[in-house]
């Protein structure tokens, strides 16, 4: 999904809007839009123009970054960096940042756009 969020003078500026969590029956990753009614929350994907919902555990949704890695693997909210570090989202520095494992270092998210994604804070 791609929103508009802002115009300046000709020049229209979109961003995709895009979440993924693990499907409740297969536990696999899915890609969409999220929506929830009470306590029972989906992603809604499009695949080959077919529109799916699929029920997901709520604790491992994690949003699109809006960026990709050096390989152009989408990096999401969760998603571990090099084995070491752990993309979050920091309301100090309003941005995508990414945590170390010795609980002290941080870095902006920028600077882990040369690193591997080997996997998520979910993954077991």
């Amino acid at each position: 999904m791609t929103v508009r969020t802002h115009r300046c003078k000709d020049t229209i500026m979109n961003r995709e809007i895009l979440f993924r969590g693990k499907r409740v029956d297969t536990g696999e990753w899915v890609e969409g839009f999220y929506w929830c009614i009470k306590d029972t929350h989906f992603i809604r994907g499009l695949k080959k123009l077919h529109i799916f919902d699929c029920e997901v555990h709520p604790s491992t949704v994690g949003q699109y970054t809006g960026f990709k890695n050096k390989n152009g693997t989408k990096i999401f909210e969760g998603n571990r960096v090099d084995d070491e570090w752990t993309v979050v989202w920091s309301s100090v520095n309003c941005g995508w940042d990414c945590v170390h494992d010795d609980g002290v270092s941080e870095c902006s998210l920028l600077d882990c756009l040369d690193g591997i994604i080997t996997g998520n804070i979910h993954d077991k």
